[in-house]
């Protein structure tokens, strides 16, 4: 073969390497349990507010397809929903059929909102644990944004 022809040759295997679509990275699946709640009076608007910006800010940082808070507490109905627990929190996210689960907390005590976490994977041992604290339920959506990017950075 001549130089010639040997460097059409890489310059075609080069460009359709180039030009090819490189392999999609795979999306981690994860569901958020239903979170508990810590406070005098009802805080159900800013929890449910809470869980849907998590939601949609752990999907914008990171490959993560985060199953919609509605279908999660259809598919564990009748399942034991207080005072989720590490084992409990595995069997649900098998029945999820995700690779991750989260779940935790949201207290107000007077003006002090915090939002504790918990995630785990489905199939394995290790657990973190993510919590943020601030003045104000204005503050939720910096915790939420803080607490979303420490999550992806744990995924990545």
């Amino acid at each position: 073969m001549s130089k010639g022809m040997g460097r059409v040759i890489f310059a075609i295997i080069l460009s359709i390497v180039l030009v090819s679509p490189s392999i999609p990275e795979q999306r981690k699946r994860l569901a958020i349990l239903p979170l508990e709640t810590y406070a005098t009076g009802d805080i159900t608007a800013l929890k449910n507010a809470a869980v849907s910006m998590l939601r949609s800010r752990l999907m914008e940082k990171g490959p993560l397809e985060v199953i919609d808070p509605k279908r999660v507490e259809t598919l564990l109905e009748g399942a034991e929903k207080a005072q989720w627990d590490e084992k409990g929190a595995r069997e649900a996210g098998k029945k999820l059929g995700v690779d991750y689960v989260l779940w935790g907390s949201i207290t107000r005590l007077g003006n002090a909102i915090s939002i504790d976490l918990h995630l785990c994977q489905t199939k394995g041992e290790e657990v973190w644990a993510f919590s943020e604290q601030a003045k104000g339920e204005e503050a939720v959506i910096d915790i939420i944004s803080s607490l979303s990017t420490r999550i992806v950075s744990v995924l990545s």
